[in-house]
């Protein structure tokens, strides 16, 4: 969503953000230079959110969230205007996203998510109608800028592998830390750098000083940032166990140039072609993880070129231009159609 802001044009595409619900000071540090107006409401304030949405006079309302989506989405409609859900990962394998979806597929306008694996959920586990849903997948920047200077107190290994995710048991941080482990006897100084919020209020760091796993890694917390972390590294993995949309963190990790290694849940395999851009490995395997480590680090050369064709397919297929694009047309198409049912109407 803010990379959508950020690469808006006024004449093109003008972006309004409305939080509803805590504040999050991490999303409004990140929008405040981007000249994006915003405005903060209660999460199920109806009344509040029609009023902002009279204010902001947008031609439509494009929603994130569960199942709060049902009030918001009775907000843009009491101020008659088209509604658009932003559907994530969770959408078919979380309970609140399910029953989320299931009451809204009848009163919006359409669907957008990142993967085809998500669209497919959508569409054949919660019979949303197929024309409802729209698949645009995530776009970076080509030119992200000169990434920020890496901390000195952060250790990196030699060699470095590293994860770019909020720490929480679904991600599979500790699944690594322990294929690290298990091939320390091979390379002494292999090191993970884990970057992402610790969701799990210091239990993570506790259950790896239990295990003895606290040298195998070092963490850096969130980062807005993250090339700087990737350059340093020899090798990224996401070893999510449960789901995933279309990561970022796989775009931003082959646009830096370096392999990949990914589990395959949700959208993972829409990225990394099994030797082509990267290793794709179940989930919840130490030793299958273990191993694809072992593998790309013992061979600098396909290192190098699996680095290299993702590159090329992020700059190729995953542009900031390209997501802007069609994002336009979808909200385009589902106001053209508006426009015309309202004319039948009236005739």
């Amino acid at each position: 969503m803010v990379r959508l802001m950020a690469a808006s044009h006024p004449g093109v595409l003008r972006c309004s953000l409305v939080l509803a619900g805590p504040e999050n000071s991490d999303l409004i540090q990140m929008i405040e230079p981007l000249g994006v107006p915003w405005q903060r409401v209660g999460k199920l304030a109806v009344r509040s959110l029609s009023q902002a949405f009279t204010n902001f006079q947008p031609d439509i309302v494009y929603c994130f969230g569960q199942i709060r989506t049902l009030w918001w989405a009775r907000a843009a409609r009491r101020a008659g205007i088209p509604v658009v859900i932003g559907a994530e990962r969770g959408s078919g394998t979380r309970w609140i996203n399910r029953i989320g979806r299931s009451l809204d597929k009848r009163t919006l306008d359409g669907y957008i998510t990142n993967s085809h694996t998500t669209a497919g959920v959508l569409k054949d586990k919660i019979r949303i109608r197929p024309e409802l849903v729209h698949v645009i997948r995530n776009g970076l920047s080509i030119d992200s800028g000169e990434p920020p200077l890496l901390n000195p107190q952060w250790e990196f290994g030699s060699p470095t592998v590293v994860c770019v995710a909020n720490i929480r048991p679904m991600k599979g941080q500790m699944i690594l830390l322990r294929s690290v482990a298990s091939l320390r006897d091979e390379f002494p100084n292999l090191r993970a750098v884990l970057v992402g919020r610790d969701l799990t209020n210091g239990q993570f760091a506790k259950q790896a000083a239990s295990v003895g796993l606290s040298d195998t890694y070092t963490w850096t917390g969130f980062l807005p940032n993250v090339r700087a972390v990737l350059d340093r590294g020899d090798l990224f993995v996401l070893p999510s166990r449960l789901r995933e949309g279309l990561p970022t963190s796989i775009l931003e990790a082959m646009q830096a140039g370096i392999p990949v290694i990914g589990t395959d849940v949700g959208g993972v395999r829409e990225l990394i072609v099994p030797g082509k851009t990267g290793i794709l490995i179940e989930p919840d395997n130490v030793d299958a993880l273990a191993s694809a480590i072992r593998t790309m680090l013992s061979a600098p050369d396909t290192c190098h070129r699996f680095g290299e064709a993702g590159r090329q397919l992020v700059e190729s297929e995953f542009t900031i231009e390209r997501m802007v694009e069609k994002h336009c047309r979808v909200f385009r198409e589902i106001l053209d159609s508006k426009n015309e049912h309202s004319e039948q109407i009236n005739a």
